[in-house]
């Protein structure tokens, strides 16, 4: 081959390598696959769970009795922790707004003993629940909400001679936020503050009248339906 026709030959060699690179760049790269959006949480229905929790309360001793300790007299705070259950049930107003409604129930080891005027005195809450309406609104699983209702607790008080056991009944709110763990499995935790009025404990001598509240913090699981 004379020198003419191997220039020839290269340089269609050339051009033919030089249109494949460009075809190649001009190919259009794969669509990328289009996401679906996440479907909103499905809160609806009847639901069960366990907590656990701490409370920390007061029990107002009325009238003031300057003889006790405090600058109210008798006046005590018994704390502990509690556990328990509940069950309840919601519904989606949308697709972001969830009402509920919900029933507690725990038992409680909060509890205080005092120097009384001639002995030990002590206050204890043994168990308490409530059951309250709940709002809440959906955000990518999270479920912020409040809540208010009706309060319950059993107290007792009692010295080394004598002991009052009373079921107190007054209202509570509270706020607290939930997240969908799995398809029906949820985590919460929760605070609520709960007024449970008052009531007169019969120990010895003149009746104290015993104004209770208390502030209960709660972590727990609910399994839905």
């Amino acid at each position: 081959m004379n020198m003419t026709g191997k220039i020839l030959l290269a340089s269609a060699a050339v051009v033919a390598m030089s249109g494949g690179a460009m075809a190649a760049d001009l190919a259009m790269p794969a669509a990328a696959p289009v996401m679906a959006a996440p479907a909103p949480t499905n809160w609806d229905g009847p639901y069960i769970g366990a907590n656990i929790g701490y409370g920390w309360g007061f029990a107002d001793h009325q009238p003031a009795n300057p003889i006790g300790p405090g600058g109210n007299g008798f006046d005590s705070s018994p704390a502990g922790f509690l556990i328990g259950g509940q069950i309840g049930y919601n519904f989606h107003l949308s697709d972001s707004i969830v009402l509920g409604v919900e029933g507690n129930l725990d038992w409680s080891n909060q509890s205080v003993s005092f120097p009384g005027a001639f002995s030990t005195t002590t206050q204890a809450i043994n168990w308490q629940g409530n059951i309250v309406g709940k709002l809440g609104v959906d955000i990518d699983g999270f479920l912020p909400y409040v809540d208010a209702g009706v309060a319950f607790a059993n107290s007792t008080r009692s010295t080394p001679t004598a002991s009052s056991n009373q079921t107190q009944t007054g209202w509570t709110v509270g706020v607290g936020v939930e997240y969908m763990l799995a398809q029906n499995l949820s985590a919460f935790v929760s605070y609520n503050y709960a007024d449970y009025g008052t009531a007169k404990y019969p120990t010895g001598g003149t009746p104290p009248t015993i104004h209770l509240t208390d502030s209960v913090v709660k972590v727990g699981l609910n399994w839905h339906f």
